[in-house]
């Protein structure tokens, strides 16, 4: 039963990490938390299967035109220092029997700001409204400053994007994953990239960070590769399923149902902490978000696959329709 469940976990992340660009950590690794796996193994082998199921999803992307290679290459500078830092600290912390507790508080804390500042701009979005402080570390007043046509950046800052990789790169090391549920939230209010633009463009960071992540955790003993293996069996084909999806998905419906998907995630991981409802509840809620998503996700690509078929086969149609009215 739980070889199925693992699998079935893998498959979901691959589409929701395919769809909104981050691995699924905010919902792999409180899922084998709450699975019973030790919290360092949780963020290790979710980092390894990460990385794998990512490959994935970054070439699907690559064809949709998704992808910032400046932007990601800056961002790249900082996620290596900010992933080993982080490596270190978990480390340290699980020699002082302190890590479960702690890794659960920040997991809750990022994770409930992130779905609030999420779902309030999706409400003032409703009203007419925008988020005044939306891209302001691009702004910064530090040279050097570089453009990006793919992005629509003229003359921002060099050293606000190294930065914002240095620290989405820790939290990744802390909370595990490839730091894309953290990563592209920031990306887009941070930065103020397109939404779709910040989801292609995080996918080469998750590689980077989930990568090197795997490779440190590994080395220190905190992955499981049979489990890790197992979950990449089913992430690899949702992977690329999500990403498809981006391509006919509303960038304000993208970051809505991201949202909702993170409030879940919390939610699990403070009945978790708190110790309420066992496995089962925390787990069922997990997964009931992850399958209502996973299904909006698919029915997105389905209607828009289906919508583009039926629009190639009236095309012929319209044009001899003209030819016969012709005089």
């Amino acid at each position: 039963m739980e070889t199925l469940l693992l699998w079935l976990i893998g498959f979901i992340v691959g589409v929701v990490g395919g769809f909104f660009g981050f691995g699924g950590s905010a919902i792999v690794t409180p899922a084998l938390n709450i699975l019973g796996y030790p919290m360092p193994v949780a963020i290790g082998t979710d980092l390894m299967h990460i990385f794998g199921k990512s490959l994935s999803a970054t070439a699907k992307h690559r064809q949709l035109g998704h992808l910032d290679w400046k932007v990601a290459g800056l961002l790249a500078l900082g996620t290596i220092p900010g992933m080993e830092g982080a490596a270190q600290l978990v480390r340290h912390l699980a020699q002082a029997g302190t890590v479960e507790i702690t890794v659960r508080w920040v997991q809750l804390t990022v994770l409930s700001i992130l779905s609030v500042v999420m779902l309030w701009e999706i409400m003032m979005a409703r009203d007419g409204k925008q988020v005044s402080w939306r891209g302001f570390i691009a702004k910064l007043p530090l040279p050097p400053y570089f453009d990006s046509r793919v992005s629509k950046f003229k003359g921002v800052s060099v050293w606000g994007f190294i930065l914002l990789g240095f620290l989405t790169g820790f939290m990744a090391g802390i909370m595990g994953g490839g730091g894309g549920f953290i990563r592209v939230p920031a990306m887009i209010y941070l930065l103020g990239m397109p939404t779709k633009v910040a989801v292609g463009t995080d996918l080469v960071e998750v590689l980077l960070s989930a990568g090197y992540g795997a490779l440190t955790y590994g080395y220190k003993g905190f992955v499981d590769m049979p489990t890790a293996l197992l979950m990449l069996l089913g992430g690899a084909i949702g992977a690329r399923l999500g990403a498809w999806a981006t391509f006919y998905a509303p960038s304000k419906q993208l970051r809505g149902v991201l949202g909702l998907l993170l409030a879940a995630a919390a939610l699990s991981v403070a009945l978790k902490q708190f110790g309420i409802g066992g496995k089962t509840l925390p787990m069922s809620i997990l997964l009931t978000a992850s399958l209502g998503i996973t299904g909006f996700v698919l029915s997105v690509l389905w209607k828009g696959v289906r919508s583009v078929k039926v629009a190639s086969h009236n095309r012929p149609m319209k044009v001899e329709s003209l030819k016969a009215n012709l005089p």
